[in-house]
Formats: structure tokens, C-alpha cells, sequence
């Protein structure tokens, strides 16, 4: 896995995918694995671990040790339960320890208004 000029490079049934950051909604955890999802539904699973995907992708927010979010997804958030609410319409619990590094993240994010996403 790489990424290069927003867009993620992965090894997917043998074959290099080229998959713009945009269409990345969420990246979960599978153990030694991890399971990309897209906007068109479709599921691709890696023999990356979150922690290596993370590397590679510093511009999505770890909510959670079994998540990344694109933050250009992000709908809602519910600040005071910490839920948030992403754009294919999943709902996503904050975890409590990451709850201060992401207020943070949310308060210096600043969406490019030409790949963010409008609800």
C-alpha cells in the first residue's frame, strides 16, 4: 500500500487498485488486517494493519483502535455522546481516550473546498 497525489495504491485479488483518498469513507480494523470502505459500498480488506494503513494515510482521524475516519465523511457529531455520523450513513462511537486529540483535529480541520464533500 502507498499513497501518492491523493490517491491510495493497494494490492486487492492480486491486482494494484488506485483509489482517490475522496472515496475512502472509513478504514477498519480486521487484527493483522484491514477493511477499506468506499462510497460505492464495495469493501476491500488488506493485508495492512490499521496502525500501517494509518501511517499512510495521516489525513484520516483515528477515532478509535479499530478505525479511521476521512474527515471529509464526516456529517454529524454529537459532541456530547461523541457519536459521529458519516456520510454513507453509519454511525461511529468516539472512543473516550480519543475524544481531546479529536475536538483538536476538528477544531484546526479546515476542509479543501475542492474535494470536500456537501451534504
Amino acid at each position: 500500500m502507498k499513497v501518492v497525489d491523493n490517491k491510495a495504491y493497494i494490492l486487492w485479488k492480486g491486482k494494484r487498485r488506485e483509489i482517490p483518498l475522496s472515496q475512502i469513507i472509513q478504514v477498519t480494523s480486521m487484527g493483522q488486517y484491514c477493511k477499506f470502505h468506499l462510497e460505492d459500498g464495495e469493501q476491500i480488506i488488506t493485508t495492512a494493519n490499521l496502525r500501517k494503513a494509518h501511517s499512510f494515510l495521516p489525513v484520516f482521524w483515528r477515532i478509535h483502535w479499530t478505525r479511521l475516519v476521512n474527515p471529509q465523511h464526516i456529517r454529524t457529531w454529537v459532541r456530547r455522546s461523541g457519536l459521529l455520523v458519516l456520510s454513507n450513513g453509519e454511525k461511529c462511537q468516539i472512543a473516550d481516550g480519543r475524544l481531546p486529540a479529536f475536538r483538536e483535529q476538528h477544531r484546526l480541520w479546515k476542509p479543501n473546498p475542492n474535494t470536500y464533500l456537501r451534504a
